[in-house]
């Protein structure tokens, strides 16, 4: 826009954008769900409860317990002993 009186002699630029923009995909943490009806067999719930303990001892020696450190002990316990459940899609 040349006509545009700014006292610079610089000229203003006017332009239009279009961006299409996709989701990305990645894994959703909501949709991950994990098999927790393995607990009710003793021996699972046993080795989970001993995992986690041990986990926890490991996190208070190191340093003060903080939420990000909860989680993902709370987390990477889930991971090795209940491993994930397989979804049921009905027809």
């Amino acid at each position: 826009m040349r006509h545009a009186d700014i006292g610079s002699d610089h000229s203003l630029l006017v332009a239009k954008v279009t961006l299409k923009l996709r989701k990305a995909k990645t894994m959703d943490i909501k949709n991950q769900r994990y098999d927790v009806v393995k607990l009710k067999d003793p021996k699972v719930n046993e080795e989970f409860r001993v995992t986690l303990t041990n986990r926890f001892s490991i996190l208070e020696n190191e340093a003060a317990l903080t939420i990000e450190g909860f989680n993902r002990v709370m987390k990477e316990t889930r991971e090795e002993v209940l491993g994930s459940r397989k979804s049921q899609k009905t027809d």
